[in-house]
């Protein structure tokens, strides 16, 4: 969360500081995988002993799509 607040612009300054952007993208990028992996541990746990492959599978491709989406619906956003 903190990284993701550095890496927003202030209302009045349409500039981001190189130190703001290092700092959060920093952040953000050592906090994802931790995240998500404590995530999918937990997800692990609460299935239980039923077919774990399958689920986690399922999980990792939602969670993909909008990675895989996103750029292009930005693009489309930037164009408007």
């Amino acid at each position: 969360l903190i990284g993701s607040v550095l890496l927003m612009d202030e209302p009045f300054n349409k500039t981001l500081p190189v130190w703001r952007f290092l700092i959060g993208f920093s952040l953000t990028t050592i906090a994802f995988p931790v995240g998500r992996n404590v995530v999918l541990g937990v997800f692990g746990n609460v299935l239980g002993p039923v077919n774990q492959g399958r689920w986690m599978g399922i999980i990792i491709a939602v969670s993909a799509l909008p990675r895989v989406i996103g750029p292009f619906l930005a693009l489309k956003t930037l164009e408007l």
